[in-house]
């Protein structure tokens, strides 16, 4: 070679490698710049995914952004099917997942040169994703549905009687449950459990309580009594029964009609009706209430018949000590008879408070007195001279009758006539006919 080529090319070689080398050495010395830039590997853009499913699986799309060029997709895993491409949207579905562990599948996407992948999971089989079966009341047979193919052990709680057989079956698992025997609903837990013991699942059966049931739920009458429908839901045969002569009831196809009499005792009065089914023993209760019959101060004034113990009959009447609070009880057949009686507007008007009253002076100095009657706690009969001191109660019932309701202690039903000394402070003996001769008094209003 000639001399000055060899120079030549020997300089220009190491030229090039100054030049190399000082590019290389200004690069790492100066690091990246702004006129620096990043080359990234182009990937199909995704608007929005299904990843994740669960072990019973479903339909997913993937929706893809703006792309050139034609979409299409695969995937190997045999379990990820009907894999679609319409346009920008991918559809696919994910079968049930029958193993105890979870899965992933890759959909491989591909637009010209361009590729992307997406991950696809699915949870592992867990029996079932209910935490509980609702049964009717009609019982029956029932299937609690659980992957195909799945292979479990199940255990019912033993005190659940009322599931009469259970098996399991291509679909999952059937239960034989009896009709509901209450109102009241039942529950019962499971437990599914894989062979190897590695997964368990929990689950509650709850039957509905029987469907006995009443619209309104419960009927109020005004004093005047008349009837009243009811809705009977749930209609088999059922009995009804209750306690209230003022009271009757009558089957109708929608349910029965309820009759009350009108209210003459005076107070409010509630009957409890109690339905029950014949053929379940289903039982639930139904409540009639009717108002009380409104008494007025007014009502109370004039003449009254005492029919005392024994049959005896005496004419009292009742006029106005203080309006609207209280009364003068006197009579013509019983001189000096002066008794006060007070008026309550408790228990709507119908109780009337009597007192210990003087009615005279015998001969001897003592005093009769006309008191109402108690038993004492050994049985005897107690005697309260004290005005207003104690008190005997008295209903009326709105039309005609008073009758002793009783008092502040254990009482004998009435009133009674007391002999006491000229002093008042000793017993000196009964009013003829015994200590109990006004016991069971009523008085009857005169017309």
């Amino acid at each position: 070679m000639n001399s000055t080529i060899k120079y030549r090319h020997d300089n220009f070689l190491l030229n090039a490698c100054s030049i190399l080398m000082l590019i290389v050495g200004m690069s790492l010395f100066s690091g990246c710049g702004e006129g620096d830039w990043d080359y990234t590997v182009p990937s199909i853009p995704l608007v929005s995914a299904d990843y994740d499913f669960d072990q019973f699986g479903g339909n997913g799309t993937i929706v893809i952004g703006e792309i050139v060029g034609t979409l299409s997709a695969s995937c190997e895993q045999e379990w990820l099917t009907s894999l679609l491409v319409n346009g920008s949207t991918v559809s696919f579905t994910v079968t049930p997942n029958t193993s105890i562990r979870s899965r992933v599948a890759e959909i491989f996407l591909k637009s010209g040169n361009i590729t992307s992948t997406v991950i696809i999971a699915q949870e592992s089989a867990m029996f079932t994703n209910k935490e509980e079966y609702i049964i009717s009341s009609d019982g029956g047979v029932n299937l609690l549905e659980m992957p195909s193919g799945l292979e479990y052990s199940f255990t019912i709680d033993p005190e659940a009687t009322w599931i009469t057989s259970s098996q399991i079956v291509s679909q999952g698992l059937s239960i034989d449950v009896e009709p509901a025997s209450s109102i009241l609903s039942r529950s019962a837990k499971v437990i599914l459990e894989s062979p190897t013991g590695r997964k368990s699942k929990t689950f509650t059966v709850i039957q509905e309580g029987y469907d006995f049931g009443f619209f309104p739920e419960a009927l109020n009458f005004a004093f005047e009594g008349g009837s009243q429908n009811i809705i009977v839901s749930g209609k088999r045969s059922y009995s009804v029964s209750f306690d209230a002569p003022w009271l009757t009831f009558e089957k109708n196809a929608e349910g029965g009609v309820f009759t009350v009499a009108s209210n003459v005792n005076g107070d409010g009065r509630t009957a409890s009706v109690t339905f029950t089914d014949e053929s379940y023993g289903a039982v639930t209760t139904f409540v009639v209430t009717q108002d009380p019959d409104p008494a007025e101060y007014e009502d109370y004034l004039g003449d009254w018949e005492i029919m005392a113990y024994g049959g005896n009959k005496y004419i009292v009447t009742l006029s106005v000590k203080e309006e609207k609070k209280s009364f003068y009880m006197t009579s013509e057949s019983w001189p000096g008879l002066k008794i006060e009686v007070q008026w309550s507007t408790a228990n709507n008007g119908r109780r009337l408070a009597i007192f210990a009253q003087q009615l005279a002076t015998n001969s001897d100095g003592s005093i009769l007195l006309y008191l109402p009657a108690y038993t004492s706690a050994s049985g005897g009969a107690s005697f309260y001279t004290g005005i207003g001191s104690s008190a005997s109660y008295f209903k009326f019932d709105g039309v005609s009758t008073i009758i002793c309701d009783g008092g502040t202690s254990a009482v004998i039903d009435g009133f009674i006539l007391f002999n006491r000394n000229a002093a008042n402070t000793a017993n000196v003996g009964w009013y003829s006919g015994g200590p109990n001769r006004f016991t069971g008094t009523v008085l009857n209003k005169i017309q």
